[in-house]
């Protein structure tokens, strides 16, 4: 039994299971997508920067995350922080061409997102 794709796309943005799993589930459907089946907030990056603080989660979960998602149509943005979000994606899904995430780099995000 197949999965709804807005519950899948969900679960990938909640970072709920392994991006590869997910991932593999959401190739029965189409790459493109005209709507947003599901939206990243600053709160729920902020969710995975902790559980990575936490160590809850690797630096490799989290870059896998990032990169599972930061290319997606089906994936909306927290509106107003569109910007921010998509930097926090490319930075933590690109690492090499900036710094690997730290316990520094992962507070200075959550300070950005949280406006403070």
């Amino acid at each position: 039994m197949t999965r709804d794709r807005a519950v899948i796309v969900q679960q990938l943005v909640d970072g709920a299971e392994s991006p590869a799993g997910l991932l593999a589930e959401l190739k029965a459907y189409p790459w493109d997508s005209k709507v947003a089946l599901a939206v990243l907030s600053r709160r729920g990056a902020v969710a995975i920067l902790d559980r990575f603080l936490e160590q809850m989660v690797s630096v490799d979960d989290v870059h896998a995350w990032a990169d599972a998602i930061e290319s997606r149509d089906d994936v909306g943005f927290e509106p107003g922080f569109e910007e921010v979000l998509k930097d926090l994606l490319s930075d933590l899904a690109s690492p090499e061409l900036s710094e690997p995430l730290s316990h520094k780099k992962a507070l200075d995000w959550i300070r950005r997102l949280s406006g403070s």
